[in-house]
């Protein structure tokens, strides 16, 4: 599989249609919150485009290093507290909302530490292939790595394995998938692609919607 500019900005406007097709299908208010994955998704993958063109036409180092940074708050800031959120917001059995809330708190946790990393050390984004790869200024070792992938997934992945809206564990289940087979073929780019994927399945929220009108 190879990844590119028009790979992202495809994937972004079948976002976005989505998400205009899944607002016609909402009959309740407070299921609107649940646009916001493929719509996020879509500006995400719109912004990794943007990264890609700013390999091939060199773009000023400014604006290379905002497209960079714009994916980057989805990827590490955005969703960890994004979605618990609106999880526990649709939450009605009282024990899952209030695991929810857990991981609501323990999200926001992990996207401030994010925050501190990004402003602390930077980050860069590189071609690698037809890849990219995004390095962050911080370096950590590979305990530590684990652990704060592993918290990532509780609070994400965890998040819609806990949830009783319908549909949203298959969600979660095709995330969690979609995170091992980027973590074992595509170790090194895996936070491009592992989004990539994310952004992809956000397109089932579609169906989720459908499944949770009455």
């Amino acid at each position: 599989m190879c990844f590119s500019a028009e790979a992202s900005f495809t994937a972004s406007i079948a976002l976005a249609a989505i998400s205009f097709a899944s607002y016609q299908r909402i009959t309740k208010s407070k299921q609107l919150p649940l646009l916001g994955l493929p719509i996020g998704f879509a500006l995400q993958q719109f912004l990794e485009g943007l990264v890609w063109l700013s390999f091939k036409y060199s773009f000023n180092p400014i604006l290379s290093q905002l497209v960079t940074y714009g994916f980057l708050f989805f990827a590490f800031i955005f969703w960890p507290t994004y979605i618990p959120l609106v999880l526990t917001k649709l939450e009605r059995k009282i024990k899952s909302r209030k695991f929810l809330t857990g991981l609501t708190v323990l999200g926001s946790i992990v996207s401030a530490s994010f925050l501190v990393i990004l402003i602390a050390g930077g980050a860069t984004a590189e071609m690698a292939n037809c890849y990219v790869l995004y390095r962050l200024g911080v370096i950590f070792s590979y305990a530590q790595l684990l652990v704060i992938g592993l918290i990532y997934l509780l609070v994400t992945v965890g998040a819609m394995l806990s949830s009783s809206l319908r549909g949203m564990r298959v969600l979660g289940i095709a995330t969690l998938s979609s995170f091992v087979v980027a973590q074992y073929f595509y170790y090194l780019v895996a936070v491009s692609v592992w989004c990539f994927f994310a952004a992809l399945l956000s397109l089932l929220i579609y169906w989720i919607i459908g499944l949770n009108r009455a």
